[in-house]
């Protein structure tokens, strides 16, 4: 499946390609947190015409968002706020296929 907005996700500790599970759901299975590289998995999912993020791990979600986007964005700034190293959105989508 090929999809235009799937970016991948960095922070100081790497980066994370994203795994498509359907158009409307995106998986970032590792994405590496701290020193060590702990990682965290990230949902991205549509739901009624709306953008919603998830980190199970973490107890935090965030849900009303116009785009994938959006969404990326806000569960980037959480884990900036978290953990203290910022988390970035590359300007260029990934394609999976």
């Amino acid at each position: 499946m090929t999809l235009d907005w799937p970016w991948t996700l960095t922070t100081p500790w790497g980066a994370c390609a994203p795994v498509v599970r359907h158009a409307q759901h995106v998986t970032y299975p590792a994405i590496p947190i701290g020193p060590r590289g702990v990682p965290v998995t990230l949902h991205v999912i549509r739901r009624h015409h709306r953008w919603h993020w998830q980190i199970p791990a973490l107890h935090r979600a965030g849900t009303g968002y116009a785009t994938p986007k959006a969404a990326l964005i806000a569960a980037c700034q959480v884990i900036t706020e978290i953990f203290g190293g910022p988390c970035a959105i590359t300007t260029a989508p990934r394609a999976d296929g």
